[in-house]
């Protein structure tokens, strides 16, 4: 069965133990949402596919001072369905869509200092991002359990520093570039 990977990720996440559909929208905001973001509507589409193909159940849960809540939980068809596509030698390339690399792209309609203002914001995120994430790879390196998010975590320390270090590399030639353009005009 062909499934899009937003539905892999849902089984994925009901891999942890049941949920409500809030309940999973919250844990993948905490979690994959840095790497594969879901909104709740498609959390809730999701639930619903997934439910009619038989590949999770849900279950009505009554609460007595929350209105009552429907969990959602994993079938056996459900686990060998996102056990297939976790093993599958079949993945899609990584492509990442990027305002700022759409910016750069265009930079010759920038000015100068435009330019550059507009690489030091991305690198000072950058930056700021890599110490949130650095935060949770610690964090994360305390649980025995968690090496497999602390992996997650640790390629985006990673990417964020590999980000800076190219800001500081290509920040030079940007301001020649811009220097050199700018006297011809």
């Amino acid at each position: 069965m062909a499934l899009p990977t937003t539905s892999h990720v849902v089984l994925g996440m009901l891999s942890f133990g049941p949920m409500s559909g809030y309940e999973l929208t919250q844990f993948v905001a905490k979690s994959v949402a840095n790497f594969w973001p879901i909104s709740k509507s498609q959390v809730y589409g999701e639930l619903a596919r997934l439910a009619e193909l038989g590949l999770v159940k849900s279950t009505a849960v009554e609460q007595e001072k929350l209105p009552d809540k429907r969990t959602y939980e994993l079938t056996g068809q459900g686990e060998q369905a996102l056990d297939e596509w976790l093993s599958s030698p079949k993945m899609e390339a990584d492509r990442q869509r990027s305002e700022f690399l759409v910016r750069i792209f265009f930079g010759h309609r920038l000015s100068r200092l435009q330019l550059l203002d507009l690489l030091d914001r991305y690198a000072q995120g950058a930056a700021q991002c890599r110490q949130e994430l650095q935060a949770v790879v610690e964090s994360l390196g305390q649980s025995p359990h968690s090496q497999y998010a602390r992996a997650t975590a640790l390629l985006g320390v990673r990417v964020a520093e590999a980000v800076v270090a190219w800001a500081e590399e290509i920040r030079p030639e940007l301001e020649k570039s811009r220097a050199r353009r700018g006297a011809r005009r």
